[in-house]
């Protein structure tokens, strides 16, 4: 469809990332790991801003290698959260990589995903 402005206020992106941040009790050793662009909600909310809140940092890269290093990023950084698309989860489910051992979630937006689909990811990647 035709591409659609949502308005969000800087209240509402800093409202949004405390809650998340908040609920999901990041600590200040957390890494994150953002492959999605920053000038969407989902580059900003839950890889940035909620990271600044729990004092923890980020680890951002360009969105068109962040799925393709996902893997070798999450080794290499210690990351603890990441968040992506459904499409992202059927890729990296697909993905076998036991050294992996930092990751705590990784947070699914924009689309349905299968039940199947996450059982799958969780149960490689004990997440």
């Amino acid at each position: 469809g035709v591409p659609k402005g949502v308005v969000l206020s800087h209240s509402n992106l800093l409202n949004n990332s405390h809650c998340i941040a908040e609920m999901f009790q990041f600590e200040k050793s957390d890494n994150f790991l953002n492959i999605t662009p920053t000038f969407h909600n989902s580059g900003q909310i839950v890889t940035i801003l909620s990271a600044l809140w729990s004092g923890s940092q980020t680890t951002s890269v360009r969105p068109e290698i962040g799925l393709l290093q996902f893997w070798y990023l999450v080794e290499r950084f210690s990351i603890t959260w990441s968040l992506g698309m459904p499409t992202h989860v059927n890729y990296l489910s697909e993905k076998s990589n036991n050294k992996v051992n930092s990751l705590k979630g990784f947070f699914c937006g924009g689309d349905k995903i299968s039940s199947h689909k996450i059982e799958q990811f969780e149960t490689n990647f004990k997440t």
